[in-house]
């Protein structure tokens, strides 16, 4: 931490590398016999490329290191170098505009803000993000 700590000093606010977070990240979990990471929708980050390469290091170099990370799409662009076991798994969108088309469908029947509103208006608002949620 002590990186951390020098940046706080100099700048404002404190702002740490990619690559000085990588190496925090190492020293604080090196001794631990397992580390788990859970990362959702990493395709949203303002630099997913970026994160993705990140986590391909990580994997690389910490062999106690397990991740779940989701994403709409395919981050990885090339073959990762050294032994991974990368499992992707396609995700079927028809379940998770299911569970969007619940949960607009709830809003719209019980939400204040929607209660003056007339039936027309409600079915194109369903309508309207059912047609560009696109699974997420």
């Amino acid at each position: 931490m002590p990186e951390y700590f020098k940046a706080k000093q100099h700048s404002a606010p404190a702002q740490l590398s990619v690559e000085q977070l990588e190496e925090i990240f190492i020293r604080h979990t090196k001794r631990l016999p397992r580390v788990f990471v859970c990362l959702d929708a990493v395709n949203e980050c303002q630099d997913a490329a970026t994160i993705a390469d990140l986590l391909l290091r990580l994997a690389l170099r910490c062999s106690n290191l397990r991740m779940l990370v989701t994403s709409t799409r395919n981050l990885i662009n090339r073959e990762p170098k050294g032994a991974l076991q990368i499992l992707v798994i396609p995700m079927d969108t028809s379940g998770v505009n299911e569970d969007i088309s619940v949960f607009v469908d709830g809003m719209l029947a019980t939400d204040q803000g929607f209660r003056n509103i007339t039936k027309e208006l409600k079915v194109k608002i369903r309508s309207t993000v059912l047609t560009r949620a696109e699974g997420m």
